[in-house]
């Protein structure tokens, strides 16, 4: 993606218990950037097909060199006859609170079929595990499924938190669930578990994060997915750091109405003119390129949604996306660096010539969506949201600990770059605002390129205004 700082690599890692024999990867396993020890980190989750089952699957926290060389394959398990297996690990954040610290989430399955959330810290340098914890939702909640987990900046309960959301079932349908936890210990919160759904439709959160003071107080920013009005659509809620929403909004895919789409990842950014806005990513199962693309809908500090804000990429084939990333080196910077943008990763299937069933899928793109390749611009369908209301308690039953470390082989892996150009005609990341409330100071504004488009005599201004009216 023209990033500057090799060494790069692309490898296939291949995981191996103790005696050497062959390990299942499950789930979506995530990758992390160690800072405090200049490595790079994958979790996730894998079953021993030499074990008899349940008890056959863990945890892996494999550490991996700037070349590309693993250096450990930590790993946590169930304890031997406890009857639980692991599901799948599909949320990880790095703590701010607990420096080298690290919260990962998932799903496990107990003795008696039941679906049930676990968290667990680890220490990114070492591999200790500092707690771990599996968590039972109380009825009416019957199976509940964990997504992702967020360190809370603020101390409600008179302690360091982080929440924890996914979906539970009742035995009816599903709905997105909130909670929280003591990020010292991992044990829940004084406070009930926070509930987002109706009955007979499904919701489900995928993504929380950090979400910054700026018009609203400091608190969460969560991507989901809620089947309300019939087929499944993005579900985006702002809210505090306990529980009072900001805005909650639904989007319909406006290309093709009334399809499913589904969110995976949110993210917020404090753009070139020192506002925030957030970027929802999933994908559209009805997409404008044939099959599925991908899906994503930006929003301003306040939920609200303008023309071309939602983007789509895609391929004759199907397109799924399931994180989005930022490069913002410069904030309140106008225009910012030439290479921040957006990164969004994925996989495709069957879309381009030559490169066989499916693969890894990455975009890089302007904030303003433009990435030069397979691209549609259209403005986000805003449905009315559902607000969240407090429900049923949740108790620690369970717990999982560290065992012997993994092994892990790998081999190197082709990529293509299917499309690419250092400027692209009509992508632009800037935005300039006054620098101060004295509205008659004049400004410049530098345009680079200038023209912004090759063959062009042409420079296009947009101008915001936060009153109806002609803007001078």
């Amino acid at each position: 993606g023209n990033v500057p700082g090799a060494p790069h690599f692309n490898e296939n890692y291949i995981l191996a218990n103790p005696t050497g024999s062959l390990l299942n990867v499950t789930g979506l396993p995530q990758a992390m950037e160690l800072n405090t020890c200049g490595l790079f980190g994958i979790v996730g989750s894998y079953t021993d097909p030499t074990l008899p089952t349940p008890g056959n699957s863990g945890v892996f926290f494999m550490q991996i060199a700037a070349g590309g060389a693993v250096t450990s394959v930590f790993n946590y398990i169930p304890p031997a006859g406890s009857g639980y297996d692991i599901v799948d690990v599909t949320g990880a954040k790095k703590s701010i609170l607990f420096p080298g610290d690290w919260y990962v989430t998932g799903t496990v399955l107990d003795p008696a079929g039941l679906y049930k959330v676990f968290a667990m810290r680890i220490n990114e340098c070492t591999g200790a595990m500092v707690w771990s914890v599996v968590y039972d939702i109380q009825a009416p909640a019957i199976h509940a499924w964990g997504r992702d987990i967020e360190e809370n900046l603020m101390t409600p309960f008179g302690f360091p938190g982080a929440a924890i959301v996914g979906k539970l079932n009742d035995g009816i349908s599903d709905d997105a669930y909130l909670f929280h936890i003591d990020a010292t210990n991992g044990l829940p919160a004084p406070h009930p578990v926070i509930i987002t759904g109706s009955p007979n439709t499904a919701e489900e959160w995928r993504s929380i994060r950090q979400a910054q003071a700026g018009p609203l107080p400091p608190g969460f920013i969560l991507g989901g997915t809620t089947d309300f009005y019939g087929n499944k659509d993005f579900m985006v809620t702002r809210m505090d750091f306990l529980i009072a929403p900001f805005f909650t909004n639904i989007y319909d895919y406006s290309p093709n109405p009334n399809t499913d789409n589904l969110c995976y990842d949110v993210i917020e950014r404090l753009n070139s003119a020192c506002n925030y806005e957030y970027y929802a990513i999933g994908n559209a199962t009805n997409g404008a390129f044939g099959g599925s693309d991908v899906m994503v809908v930006k929003m301003d500090q306040n939920g609200v949604s303008f023309l071309g804000d939602e983007f789509t990429y895609g391929g004759a084939g199907n397109e799924y996306a399931s994180k989005i990333d930022q490069r913002t080196t410069a904030p309140c910077a106008a225009p910012p660096p030439n290479l921040d943008g957006l990164s969004m990763f994925g996989s495709s299937q069957n879309s381009f010539a030559g490169l066989g069933g499916a693969d890894m899928y990455m975009i890089k793109a302007y904030f303003n969506g433009i990435s030069g390749c397979n691209e549609l611009f259209s403005t986000p369908l805003l449905l009315g949201g559902m607000p969240p209301n407090p429900a049923m308690p949740v108790i620690d039953v369970f717990k999982i600990i560290p065992d012997v470390n993994l092994s892990a082989v790998r081999h190197s892996m082709a990529d293509v770059t299917l499309c690419f150009n250092p400027i692209i005609g009509g992508g632009s990341n800037a935005r300039v605002a006054p620098a101060d409330d004295n509205k008659n100071v004049d400004q410049a504004i530098l345009v680079m390129p200038n023209p912004t488009a090759t063959a062009s005599k042409e420079v296009k201004l947009e101008v915001n205004s936060e009153v109806e009216g002609n803007v001078e």
